[in-house]
């Protein structure tokens, strides 16, 4: 007698999530609402500046500890030294080869376009405009 075919393997494990639990659905549709706010109503795109101003600004200051901290805890996990070897190395090497890549690009980048060296801005009544540099 035969042995019984076996049943192939299932995949274990959860679901994939639904589309609209994935947090790129939800980055791409507050693109897509900030752009049609400022297309439709551009006067509430304006009242709303400020809670973009200071989430751009909570942004920018937590990049900095969350850089930190991720690789103090990824250092800080490795049991000994010895046991990272040279993939630790190559990987500190080439993080501090990009680094310098990318310093000496954004230089090179700001030297050569020069941003802003031809405007002069000036406060008006409620909104900063443009104002050619005088000769």
């Amino acid at each position: 007698m035969a042995a019984p075919a076996s049943t192939p393997p299932t995949q274990t494990g959860t679901a994939p999530k639904p589309w609209y639990r994935q947090l790129y659905f939800w980055v791409l549709t507050a693109i897509a609402t900030g752009i049609l706010t400022g297309w439709l109503w551009p006067s509430v795109g304006v009242a709303l500046e400020p809670v973009g101003t200071t989430f751009v600004a909570a942004i920018k200051m937590l990049i900095t500890p969350i850089v930190f901290l991720t690789i103090a805890a990824g250092i800080g996990s490795v049991d000994s030294l010895g046991r990272v070897g040279r993939v630790g190395l190559k990987s500190l090497a080439y993080f501090q080869a990009g680094t310098l890549v990318a310093l000496l690009l954004g230089l090179l980048a700001v030297n050569i376009f020069q941003p802003g060296a031809a405007s002069t801005l000036t406060r008006a009544t409620s909104s900063w405009r443009v104002t050619p540099p005088s000769t």
